[in-house]
């Protein structure tokens, strides 16, 4: 079974910076980290 799962960092727990959805931003690497963890969830 193939379960393919579309999403976007703008809502996710704890981003409340725009930077955290911007690659290349200081503050990505953070959001990136808090994204992965709920999509985990």
């Amino acid at each position: 079974m193939r379960v393919h799962v579309i999403s976007d960092m703008e809502g996710v727990s704890g981003i409340v910076k725009g930077p955290q959805t911007s690659g290349g931003a200081p503050l990505y690497d953070e959001g990136r980290k808090l994204y992965t963890e709920e999509i985990n969830a």
